[in-house]
């Protein structure tokens, strides 16, 4: 089980499959997300902070098909 991130961002076009991977095989909860005026998710491992930012159905940056997560952010060493 994955106890907690400091957070990612990942797309994805089947909003369901990857909610069923993320908390099934993983183990994260979905949480708390604003309305962020696009459908989506925040998944959190054990603690309080968000760890999985999931943005659905949304175009992916040309820079960002290349990269298999789009966005790292505070990730301690």
């Amino acid at each position: 089980m994955i106890v907690g991130m400091n957070h990612f961002t990942v797309t994805a076009e089947d909003e369901q499959k990857t909610l069923d991977f993320y908390t099934g095989l993983l183990g994260l909860r979905v949480g708390y997300r604003p309305d962020l005026g696009f459908p989506g998710a925040w998944l959190y491992g054990r603690g309080a902070q968000g760890g999985l930012h999931l943005y659905c159905r949304r175009p992916v940056p040309a820079s960002y098909l290349s990269w298999p997560v789009v966005h790292c952010a505070n990730c301690p060493r």
